[in-house]
């Protein structure tokens, strides 16, 4: 004779971490392709001089720890501390969060070093333009 099937929280509930380990894994390898491209970028844009590097590298640093922090709260993952496998993947979070430092560093020295012989009031000018499109 068959026993009777019930339905509890439990199964209830593995069916949905199912889901959200499913839409978790496409989130990484999502994360992950976005990290090797930013990766190849910043292999391929190195900064010209030491002090460019120097500013890039604490950028980096500062956006890494501000931004990894925020994400990890944000998202409730202190628990991943308990596992070596969750301080990876903190250690993943947190790198990811400081490459757009990275980015935006490489923008601005870019914008600065187009504009080498403009004076503040053409450089103001300009951004107003580019507002107003």
């Amino acid at each position: 004779m068959t026993e009777p099937v019930t339905t509890t929280a439990a199964t209830v509930s593995a069916s949905g971490g199912a889901k959200v380990i499913g839409i978790s894994f496409l989130a990484i390898v999502a994360l992950s392709v976005f990290c090797a491209v930013l990766i190849v970028l910043m292999m391929i844009q190195t900064p010209r001089t030491p002090k460019e590097w120097a500013i890039g590298i604490i950028t980096t640093i500062v956006f890494s720890l501000g931004l990894g922090a925020t994400a990890i709260r944000y998202f409730e993952l202190t628990h991943w501390i308990t596992d070596w496998f969750g301080i990876v993947g903190l250690a993943f979070i947190i790198f990811m969060c400081g490459l757009p430092g990275w980015f935006i560093v490489r923008l601005i020295f870019n914008f600065m070093l187009k504009r080498k012989n403009s004076n503040v009031l053409d450089v103001i000018k300009e951004i107003k333009t580019l507002k107003k499109k």
